[in-house]
């Protein structure tokens, strides 16, 4: 059961630094370029939309890893 535990919290652990990794490579214009159709449009956006983004910039941080 502790190794379960610990395994399990190892593997949040690892998935908060990966995203404070990609938060922290991650360029204001970046973001800034990403949101600005959104607000052409007037449009909200969505967690999803933000979830979508941060997934790319993660998926391309690994990339870069491999």
């Amino acid at each position: 059961m502790a190794l379960e535990l610990s395994t399990r919290c190892g593997k949040f652990v690892l998935a908060m630094l990966e995203t404070i990794m990609t938060y922290l490579t991650l360029s204001r214009d970046e973001l800034m370029t990403y949101l600005r159709p959104f607000a052409e449009r007037g449009e909200v956006v969505s967690e999803a939309d933000v979830r979508s983004f941060f997934r790319e910039k993660e998926n391309a941080l690994r990339a870069r890893k491999t």
